[in-house]
């Protein structure tokens, strides 16, 4: 059964609702009637949301990955596959009920991710191809990360995609302030502990992020913008 979209975008994503109210007056408009309306155009269209679909490859493996849409449309061709710790913006519009084939170059393994009903908003549509615990087989992780209307901050989706056989502790990603040595010891640094598999709303500006503060890697995080801080790891490859 392939997997999909399901609960997770409607934990992430924000919905709205049209309320219409009718307002009554004392006034009659005796020049309106039957007929003299032109039907031929409607005055409603349907809600156009934009909508970008975000692939990030997480499963170890040497072989890169190629993507096919409802078994005919190659979203990647055999020289753009998707190296493992890679991201990449995918063209097309996705629907409800689209099925997007994953696998590996010259391994037989393989998964189908159906898509299931989309967020009515502006949104990142997310999807992590990992391993699957105890398993060469592909799965997935989906998110609905919301386009940021009118915020200041940068938004992080924060994955642990490591299986958990080869990681059964729980850790979470450090994230601080990016303090010069110089001013280390008059400058306060501000701490988060961030839980994995979560979006976050964080202020524009430059961190340390690391894990139990090892391999510490600076980033700098521009306002209004997406990330995604994959950690990664498993069959030889070192978690990162």
């Amino acid at each position: 059964m392939p997997a999909h979209w399901g609960a997770t975008f409607a934990l992430l994503a924000t919905s709205a609702t049209l309320s219409v109210e009718a307002a009554a007056t004392s006034q009659h408009f005796k020049h309106l009637r039957p007929g003299s309306l032109d039907n031929s155009h409607s005055f409603i269209s349907s809600m156009h949301y934009d909508q970008k679909f975000l692939v990030c490859n997480a499963y170890p493996s040497h072989n890169a990955i190629s993507i096919l849409k409802n078994g005919a449309d190659a979203l990647t061709s055999d020289a753009d596959s998707l190296p493992f710790r890679d991201c990449r913006y995918l063209q097309g519009d996705l629907k409800k009920g689209d099925e997007l084939e994953f696998a590996l170059a010259d391994v037989d393994s393989h998964g189908t991710f159906k898509v299931g009903d989309l967020p009515a908003n502006d949104a990142i549509l997310l999807v992590v191809v990992e391993k699957r615990p105890k398993s060469p087989m592909v799965a997935f992780q989906s998110y609905a990360i919301p386009t940021p209307q009118g915020h200041k901050e940068a938004q992080i989706a924060v994955i642990d995609a490591v299986p958990k056989e080869d990681d059964p502790e729980s850790v979470k990603l450090l994230l601080e302030d990016h303090v010069d040595p110089k001013e280390a010891q008059t400058v306060a640094k501000r701490i988060e502990h961030l839980s994995y598999n979560r979006v976050y709303s964080v202020e524009e500006g430059s961190y340390d992020a690391s894990i139990m503060k090892n391999s510490t890697k600076a980033i700098n995080l521009v306002g209004q913008q997406n990330y995604v801080l994959l950690r990664t790891g498993s069959n030889g490859f070192e978690t990162s």
